[in-house]
Parts: C-alpha cells; sequence; structure tokens
C-alpha cells in the first residue's frame, strides 16, 4: 500500500499541472460537460474507488483509502479531494506517485481539517485523478462521486 505525500515540485511542468488541475476541477463542478471540451481529452485511462468507511480522526482530520489505477504510457499526477457533510467541509490534494501499469494501487491518505466539525454518519465525497500523456503531455483525469460513511 503507498502512502500519499503532500509534496510540492519546482519548474513549469508544476504550472501546468496547476493549471491544468485547476481547469478539471472546475469543469467537474458543472453539471454537463460541454461535448466540445469532452472530445478533446482520452478518457478512461484513469480510474478510482475511494471506500465507503472515512474514519474521523481525534484532531479532526479524516482518513480515507482510494484505489488507483491508470494505463501505461501515462504519468500519475495529482489525486484531489474534497468531502461535505452538512455545513462542514474540506478538501486537499496527495500526488499518490503510483505508477501506471493498469494494476489498481490502494492509497491511504489524510484529508486535512476544513471548516466546520465532521460527526459520524453520511457524508459525500468527491475525488479527481489527474494522469499526464508520457509522449504528448496531454492531461487525463477521473472523476468519482459516492456518498461515504464517517466513523469514529
Amino acid at each position: 500500500m503507498k502512502t500519499g505525500k503532500m509534496g510540492q515540485k519546482h519548474g513549469s511542468r508544476i504550472l501546468q499541472r496547476a493549471t491544468t488541475l485547476s481547469a478539471l476541477v472546475f469543469a467537474s463542478a458543472a453539471v454537463a460537460v460541454p461535448a466540445a471540451m469532452a472530445q478533446d481529452r482520452p478518457v478512461g485511462v484513469a480510474h478510482e474507488k475511494t471506500v465507503k468507511q472515512v474514519q474521523i480522526n481525534a484532531d479532526g482530520t479524516l482518513t480515507a483509502m482510494t484505489r488507483l489505477n491508470c494505463d501505461q504510457g501515462w504519468e500519475s499526477s495529482d489525486f484531489s479531494f474534497f468531502v461535505t457533510q452538512g455545513d462542514a467541509s474540506t478538501s486537499g490534494f496527495i500526488e499518490p506517485g503510483i505508477p501506471c501499469d493498469g494494476k489498481w494501487h490502494q492509497v491511504r491518505y489524510q484529508v486535512p481539517v476544513g471548516l466546520g466539525a465532521f460527526h459520524e454518519g453520511k457524508a459525500r465525497f468527491s475525488g479527481q485523478f489527474l494522469v499526464f500523456n508520457l509522449i504528448s503531455g496531454d492531461p487525463s483525469a477521473s472523476h468519482e462521486q459516492r456518498a461515504v460513511h464517517l466513523r469514529g
């Protein structure tokens, strides 16, 4: 099992990733993605599955686990997430550093303290796994929205 690490990289590649990540997060927030936007990047090259049980820690952070998978010829970049429950919300990202080898890789990570306090019960989880093509540098991403159960 890999442990996701918050990290910083230098140079134009991180600027490209940050710009692309912001654009993809904005696009995923929309109810419908226009067909023209969806056709300009490959789909189905990255996948994610977050477990339904998310741990509430004593310090207010959450611990979650997600399985990530990406096709060969791609490079894993960032996994960003957003959790909401009533008026409470938090978000963050990790650089999972998994190989794109067509196999599932389990990643455990901390979700930082956000606004409001989480409690045991249902919550909404949204995730995005961003990958880049090794040859062209083109981005692609998987998106997941699901109900999860927070437990203490």
